[in-house]
């Protein structure tokens, strides 16, 4: 059925993508070339349909689209694939996840995409800025935007009209809300707390806690991220706030959100539909609650690049896949069919984005934030940074104690390890 509605799709959207100037020619292939596409998209037939469209109008490439699991596994695979020195055993294209970009990048696992975009002329400056400098690394892309979410707030609409409810824009105005937000019948906000990712923004958007990929830190006991922890542990202890914690935490936060014992739950952009389908009421969405930097939601999902041991033949029939995938008419399919986001800044200029935006409303306010997305930290050990993070911050607010030697004691720890990278 997936697969039917994509080409109906393809077929109405026919004339752009055939059009000769729609691919690259700078790196035409010209001989008969194999390669494999390793991914982390479980929905197997909308891919596979893309697949084949691709082949049809690329009659010398073969792609085999090969599931890894997880991000993390095809990390994992890849690092194993490349030590294994076998390139014959390697993807042209794969996945990236951007916590592992400065990795892969300094490491030579992938491949820069710099020529390719400019011998293409292709059109960079159409994604959001946000989205772009997350698969670029000291000034080289490494790769483009493909599935793509990002950090928002869900809020239940019919009580937003019913109590007067609005979310504010800033931090300094959250105390207040989460007071008029619960009431006896509901709390204000739930959490998920799957990962740093969730609650991220809200600390960066008062303080610029992680400084930058040439210079990282991680300045968690700024006054300012004190501030914020506490005020999460004071409202859990309250029982203003859900804080969604544990293997099941998805679920939990899902299922509370719709049964209307939250007025507001914090996740990705990627879950607005299956949560649209479990509520009877309309689910709207608005951007992460700023602060003194500013007010920014971080890029979630993966991109898409190039690994940099397979053939030239190879790289170039990978980037003529590449840029299939993230064209705006196949963005498009992605987005309505995954729930990710279409990751251009220019859709609403094109007649396919104002369809897709006038069937899924919703997505609107986060469109038009854009290029108020940004990337998470990418220094090497990232990911173990952050697992301490989630880790002693949720402990502290589930059971309590003194967050601001809790959030001391995060930042040494984090710190040791940048200072040991």
């Amino acid at each position: 059925m997936k697969k039917t509605l994509v080409l109906v799709l393809f077929a109405i959207l026919a004339v752009s993508l055939l059009c000769p100037s729609a691919l690259a020619q700078s790196h035409e292939v010209t001989e008969p070339v194999s390669i494999e596409f390793w991914h982390a998209l479980s929905n197997a037939d909308l891919l596979n349909a893309l697949i084949d469209e691709f082949e049809e109008q690329n009659p010398l490439i073969t792609v085999d689209p090969i599931y890894q699991g997880d991000w993390t596994d095809i990390n994992a695979k890849l690092s194993a694939a490349i030590a294994g020195g076998d390139g014959s055993q390697l993807p042209a294209v794969i996945t990236l996840n951007p916590s592992y970009l400065g990795t892969f990048a300094d490491g030579g696992m992938i491949a820069s995409l710099e020529e390719y975009i400019a011998d293409d002329q292709f059109a960079l400056d159409e994604f959001s800025t946000g989205l772009v400098n997350t698969f670029t690394w000291n000034g080289v892309t490494y790769g483009l935007p493909y599935l793509n979410s990002c950090l928002v707030i869900y809020y239940n609409t019919e009580m937003a009209e019913a109590e007067g409810l609005e979310i504010p824009e800033l931090w300094t105005d959250m105390n207040a809300f989460m007071e008029k937000a619960t009431t006896e019948e509901h709390k204000a906000m739930g959490m998920h707390a799957g990962g740093v990712w969730y609650f991220q923004p809200f600390f960066t958007n008062r303080a610029a806690v992680f400084g930058t990929d040439e210079a990282p830190t991680a300045e968690l006991d700024n006054p300012l991220c004190v501030e914020i922890a506490t005020d999460l542990q004071r409202w859990y202890q309250e029982g203003k706030m859900d804080y969604f914690y544990g293997s099941s935490a998805g679920a939990d936060g899902r299922a509370a959100f719709a049964e209307g014992k939250l007025f507001c739950y914090v996740q990705s952009s990627a879950i607005h539909t299956n949560l649209q389908a479990m509520c009877d009421f309309e689910v709207a969405m608005t951007w992460p609650v700023g602060g003194e930097r500013g007010r920014y939601s971080y890029v979630g999902g993966q991109g898409i690049g190039l690994v940099a041991g397979v053939s030239e033949a190879q790289r170039d029939a990978g980037w003529q896949l590449i840029q299939y995938l993230t064209s705006p008419e196949v963005n498009i399919a992605l987005a309505e069919e995954t729930g990710y986001l279409p990751t251009r800044t220019t859709i609403l200029e094109t007649e396919a984005g104002q369809a897709y935006v006038a069937s899924r409303p919703a997505y609107l306010p986060v469109i038009e934030m854009l290029d108020n997305v940004e990337c998470q930290p990418r220094y090497n050990n990232a990911v173990t940074t952050n697992d301490i993070w989630r880790a002693e911050m949720s402990r502290a607010i589930i059971e309590g104690g003194d967050m601001q030697a809790v959030m001391e004691s995060i930042a040494e720890q984090m710190q040791e390890i940048i200072a040991d990278n």
